[in-house]
């Protein structure tokens, strides 16, 4: 089984879509040969953005109770200067580091082409963006801390030619630091350097 590794220094489209094809690979816990550990909680990078698009995602909030589901908004934007169709229904899978720098993953969904509806599909225009809601389930998590997030969003090439332009694209979202951990734990522990002047944990 393959497993991805965590980059933070990639700064070239190849370098980016590369992660990306290894990140989707991933669907079990692994350990982190980079030796990388997540220690910032809220966003943590600028998404990898093409020219085209940019995939974005938020929690509702940054602290969960161990076996708290996390609540996560995506945002596709069209970056480009032209208008494209794109599935009404965002479906990303997401992939994280626990806190001891193991890796984790939900299975990667079916990439076969396939003919996109008219009434299940958005023409986005350029600056326009489209949201859903996504949820990461924690009742299996094996370690409290900061868990460290991204979204990929690996959009089938479209066969129906009535929707033309359609984006058929894999994108990989920024980062997004959460605290998973029991109250009264690990508020200690943070580096107040390391979080976002913008955070409040509850």
């Amino acid at each position: 089984m393959q497993v991805y590794e965590k980059t933070m220094n990639v700064k070239s489209v190849l370098g980016v879509m590369c992660i990306a094809l290894a990140l989707l690979a991933c669907s079990c816990k692994t350990t982190s040969p980079s030796g990388y550990v997540p220690r910032q909680l809220g966003s943590i990078e600028q998404s990898n953005s093409n020219s085209r698009a940019m995939l974005t995602i938020t929690p509702s909030k940054v602290r969960y109770e161990p076996g708290d589901p996390i609540e996560f908004t995506v945002t596709l934007e069209n970056t480009s200067a032209s208008p494209y169709w794109v599935p009404k229904n965002l479906v990303p899978v997401f992939v994280w580091n626990y806190s001891d720098g193991s890796r984790d993953g939900q299975l990667p969904r079916s990439n076969t082409p396939r003919p996109y509806q008219k009434d299940k599909s958005v023409l986005l225009q350029p600056g326009d963006e489209l949201s859903s809601t996504r949820v990461v389930k924690t009742n299996y998590f094996l370690r409290e801390g900061i868990t460290e997030f991204h979204a990929i969003l690996d959009i089938p090439e479209n066969t129906n030619s009535q929707l033309s332009p359609f984006m058929s694209d894999k994108l990989l979202s920024n980062g997004y630091g959460v605290l998973v951990a029991t109250s009264g734990r690990w508020r200690g522990d943070l580096d107040p350097s390391q979080l976002d002047s913008n955070l409040d944990l509850p």
